[in-house]
């Protein structure tokens, strides 16, 4: 990390970072640093983690442990306004994490109109609404 002319390396074998490639980042509006991490030495290591200002690493976790091992995280948002952080994950689909109550909810084209499970980037507009781009083209995600 480069601020000003003081840089910090990030490479203590104790942290998630070492295990794996650094494929997004994101600091939220807290100074907490979320990272995708992904083709680990072990695949089980792939995954959001979050280093939060006090210095703790933190995981995000799915009841299924495999699922980012398994299936390529290609994009995050994180969407602060309403505490949600959005995966689109290679050959699932989309993820939807509720960070209040911990819940998942995943969108494919088997459970909603997402029409591929290949979804690179996703973002949010001005007006609050979601917007992905699929192989199969950009949808617009109606969020209650």
């Amino acid at each position: 990390m480069i601020e000003g002319k003081k840089t910090t390396k990030f490479n203590d074998r104790k942290t998630p970072l070492s295990k794996a490639y650094i494929s997004q980042m994101y600091e939220d509006k807290d100074g907490n640093l979320w990272f995708n991490l992904d083709n680990g030495k072990d695949k089980l290591d792939a995954g959001i983690y979050i280093l939060r200002t006090n210095g703790v690493w933190e995981r995000v976790t799915h009841k299924n442990p495999k699922v980012f091992s398994e299936n390529s995280i290609n994009y995050f948002l994180l969407d602060e306004v309403k505490n949600v952080l959005w995966l689109t994950l290679n050959n699932v689909g989309i993820l939807r994490y509720d960070i209040s109550t911990k819940q998942w909810e995943i969108y494919t084209n088997e459970n909603s109109n997402v029409p591929s499970v290949n979804i690179e980037k996703i973002t949010k507009d001005k007006d609050g609404a979601i917007w992905a781009a699929t192989y199969a083209g950009v949808i617009r995600l109606n969020v209650k």
